[in-house]
């Protein structure tokens, strides 16, 4: 408790130091924000929140034994440091990753390119097909997609996408996915389309950079077991939120 006390002492007596220390902080990771994730830049981040935790302790300390000119003193560094802090999540919610970087598309893997949002397909399905045919389409933003899909008679049930990584088998945006390309169909005697344009987004990935993505096609009966339709890779992007 002795060193916790002569510690709290210190940081009340600096706090003005510690305002253009976390600024500093706050400068690192936003030029670090402008290229990929790095070792560094987590560590910048670990030591920017640990100040912003000693300020307000210095805070709380300052009040504690009625410095309260020094408190007042205080709030406009910390109206800027609350600043810093809402303009550093906003810029880390569209900082760029590496997951694209890191899974690049292997020489030689064929992959089915994502359509334009008002196209239409070269080659549509005819009724004489026996297997399910998936396309996909761009949608308003990169990561933001919209898929169509035919299928032979199946029972009434549900219709989901599930998506991974083609190299690694990283299963993509899993949380949201399934409900996002859910898409409930009635009993079906021919072969015929059962989606059409169902909206869903890709999470991990930047734009414009680019990987292969296996997109699988999954559907449930009522009441029985779900079981694999068909499976496809594209080449996709991710939505940068």
């Amino acid at each position: 408790m002795k060193y916790v006390r002569l510690a709290l002492r210190w940081v009340t007596r600096l706090w003005f130091v510690i305002p253009p220390l976390f600024l500093f902080c706050a400068y690192r990771i936003f030029h670090l924000m402008s290229g990929y994730y790095s070792r560094e830049e987590g560590l910048w981040s670990d030591a920017y929140f640990l100040l912003l935790v000693l300020y307000i302790v210095a805070q709380v300390n300052l009040l504690r034994h009625d410095k309260y000119f020094q408190f007042l003193l205080s709030l406009i560094p910390g109206a800027v440091m609350a600043f810093t802090v809402v303009f550093i999540g906003m810029a880390a919610q569209s900082a760029p990753t590496r997951f694209g970087v890191d899974h690049p598309i292997p020489e030689g893997m064929v992959c089915n390119n994502v359509l334009p949002e008002d196209s239409i397909p070269a080659q549509e399905p005819s009724p004489a097909d026996t297997a399910s045919w998936l396309q996909i389409y761009r949608g308003t933003e990169g990561g933001i997609y919209k898929y169509t899909l035919y299928a032979p008679p199946l029972p009434a049930g549900e219709v989901y996408l599930r998506c991974y990584e083609a190299t690694e088998n990283i299963a993509l945006s899993k949380q949201r996915l399934r409900k996002a390309s859910c898409c409930p169909v009635e009993t079906s005697e021919i072969f015929s389309r059962i989606v059409n344009r169902q909206k869903f987004t890709i999470y991990e990935g930047d734009w414009g950079d680019y990987y292969a993505v296996r997109v699988e096609v999954w559907h449930r009966p009522k009441g029985g077991k779900e079981h694999k339709l068909m499976e496809k890779i594209y080449s996709m992007e991710g939505w940068m939120r």
